[in-house]
């Protein structure tokens, strides 16, 4: 992929000078030093700190218990080997499409691999 090049234009002319060669004269272009490149030298600010306003009233604290228990949610899962046949894929990618099901992960027992899709209804 070729890589394009901006070239950039300016409003002011190029100055040519004429050097005096064996053959004749030639032109060559004056080369000058752009004033639009100049560096920027960064500003460092400095902030001060604020200072913190302390006040010597007594605050209580009171530590939140959580009311919600952490529930550990059982699923049934339907179990499909990948020896299956094919009709038993497409009526568990039926289901998946009507919302029954979901798929969850694919585990390999042994040799053979097994895919498990998540009871929803």
């Amino acid at each position: 992929m070729a890589k394009r090049v901006r070239k950039t234009t300016t409003g002011t002319k190029k100055t040519t000078t004429k050097s005096k060669t064996s053959g004749g004269t030639k032109k060559t272009p004056t080369r000058s030093k752009s004033s639009s490149t100049t560096k920027k030298t960064p500003v460092k600010k400095t902030t001060t700190p604020t200072k913190k306003v302390t006040t010597n009233k007594k605050t209580s604290t009171v530590k939140k218990t959580s009311t919600q228990s952490v529930k550990n949610k059982t699923y049934e899962y339907v179990r499909v080997s990948e020896n299956a046949k094919n009709a038993r894929f497409a009526e568990m990618g039926e289901r998946v499409q009507k919302g029954e099901l979901k798929w969850s992960y694919y585990a390999i027992d042994g040799n053979v691999g097994y895919h498990y899709y998540r009871k929803l209804k």
